[in-house]
């Protein structure tokens, strides 16, 4: 299987408790054996310097408040290498995470893998929003947003239309990030996740490497469980109420 060259972006704050997952965060990266790769923090994450494979883009937290979409794209125009992994400074490197990607290959154009939270369960990977196009209930009386049946099965591909990914973690290639930016003009919590993938769908297709996992850091026991999986049914029932909206799109 041929090696794939990545950089990790991270964007993180100048907290005590985040410059600890970082320490974790480094050394899970360092374990996968990567020949080529980086690591490049955005934020004020000071006396990381033991740490080689790295550097730090010190960013000023004052100019305007959780302004994540301008570090993402701080990432996007420091980056080494085209595969570029997008997260948040709270998430670990499954022990296979690189094999995984080894054998999924490098034919994508922006991709999620499996992301685990920290009970076991999973996060926000392959999933859809509803808000954004399930607007007609007497249509769709399958879906239950009360479950919040989000999350697509990994080898679901026939939505793609309809997801989104979530600003936690996703890899895309340089080239895409550069005509696809974050919107700047949004900070976290305004959708800037929502907003860039229905950018990235009107040209280009999600992807799903569910050979590679991740997982949420043990220390962040706020995150919890918002969505769940679909059940067959509530797949189904979604199949045909987007084949409504698409017919009366016509």
């Amino acid at each position: 299987m041929k090696d794939i060259d990545f950089t990790f972006g991270i964007i993180t704050d100048a907290s005590t408790a985040a410059r600890s997952r970082l320490i974790d965060i480094i050394i899970s990266i360092q374990n996968l054996n990567i020949p080529n790769f980086e690591i490049i923090i955005v934020g004020n994450a000071n006396n990381l310097s033991d740490f080689a494979n790295h550097k730090i883009i010190d960013f000023n937290e004052n100019i305007k408040s959780k302004w994540i979409t301008k570090k993402k794209n701080i990432i996007t125009q420091n980056a080494t290498y085209d595969n570029i992994v997008y997260s948040h400074d709270y998430i670990l490197y499954d022990k296979d995470w690189y094999l995984g990607w080894k054998e999924f290959g490098e034919n994508y154009d922006a991709c999620m893998n499996r992301i685990i939270n920290v009970d076991g369960s999973r996060f926000r990977d392959w999933t859809i929003f509803d808000d954004h196009e399930f607007k007609d209930a007497a249509l769709y009386s399958g879906y239950n947003k009360k479950t919040r049946e989000n999350l697509l099965p990994y080898d679901e591909a026939a939505l793609n239309r309809y997801q989104y990914f979530s600003g936690t973690y996703w890899v895309a290639k340089k080239s895409i990030m550069q005509e696809i930016p974050q919107d700047e003009n949004l900070v976290w919590g305004q959708g800037e996740d929502l907003v860039w993938a229905n950018s990235f769908k009107r040209k280009y297709k999600f992807s799903m490497n569910a050979k590679s996992t991740v997982k949420i850091h043990p220390s962040q026991t706020h995150h919890h469980v918002i969505f769940s999986e679909m059940t067959p049914n509530t797949l189904t029932k979604v199949k045909e109420y987007m084949a409504i909206i698409d017919r009366q799109k016509l």
